[in-house]
């Protein structure tokens, strides 16, 4: 199944995807963030969600799949990290 993963660079949505990838889908991450994580069935996207262009195109991707979900993770981050 196809997954997309909004905030998929950060700690929760991380730990999703890393959960995703163990179960056998293929995810695809949107995050202002790079992410580090690199696996054969992971497309990461950095870029904001706001941006409707790439949203657009991610999910036209993503609907091309018979089996497809969506998590939104994704927050301002309002704390600066230590």
């Amino acid at each position: 199944a196809n997954m997309l993963v909004t905030g998929g660079s950060g700690f929760l949505g991380g730990l999703l995807v890393r959960k995703l990838l163990d179960d056998g889908h293929h995810v695809t991450s949107v995050d202002l963030l790079p992410s580090e994580l690199t696996h054969p069935r992971f497309d990461p996207i950095v870029g904001d969600i706001r941006n409707r262009a790439l949203l657009d195109a991610t999910f036209a991707a993503i609907a091309a799949s018979t089996s497809r979900c969506m998590y939104f993770i994704c927050v301002a981050q309002a704390v600066d990290r230590s």
